[in-house]
């Protein structure tokens, strides 16, 4: 099986490598990991025990977060991520959040209906972060790790515990 983790570098990509390591995931495993982040220093040196591939895009340097959002929905963005996504054929899509996210679960959804597990971040324990607002809507599976943020997403979040 192949699973395409889609996330942002530092604290969403260290989420990742940590519930990936979780459940004993390595190359030789019978789940073969794609990863598709941004391209930094950190990301070219992280879960190289883990991922079969990695993807690395450029992301904006903006300081404002959402002028950095808005790059995501760019034509050059979409057109990257479906290249990776029509060459890797993933059978599922797991996501810790960060910008790439967006993007990936919308072209995963609506042109190569691949399903998609959003798992929100566990830092955030009372408030919605930005991606999770949006990938609710776009997600199979959303996990949160706070009981608290059941109540604030609604019926589609699910809590199974802190998974970190």
């Amino acid at each position: 099986m192949k699973l395409l983790a889609a996330c942002e570098s530092g604290g969403h990509l260290t989420q990742m490598i940590h519930i990936l390591k979780q459940i004993k995931l390595t190359k030789k495993s019978d789940l073969n990991v794609v990863l598709v982040t941004e391209d930094s220093t950190r990301t070219r040196d992280s879960g190289d025990d883990i991922f079969v591939k990695v993807y690395l895009l450029e992301m904006s340097k903006h300081k404002n977060k959402y002028l950095r959002y808005l790059h995501a929905f760019s034509p050059s963005v979409f057109f990257e991520i479906a290249k990776i996504l029509k060459k890797e054929r993933p059978e599922v899509i797991l996501s810790t959040a960060g910008w790439v996210s967006i993007p990936t679960f919308i072209l995963a959804k609506l042109v190569f209906r691949i399903p998609t597990i959003y798992i929100h971040s566990w830092s955030r324990v009372t408030k919605k972060s930005d991606s999770g607002r949006i990938l609710y809507y776009l997600s199979d599976i959303f996990i949160v790790q706070w009981p608290q943020l059941l109540e604030k997403y609604g019926k589609k979040a699910k809590y199974f515990g802190g998974i970190l």
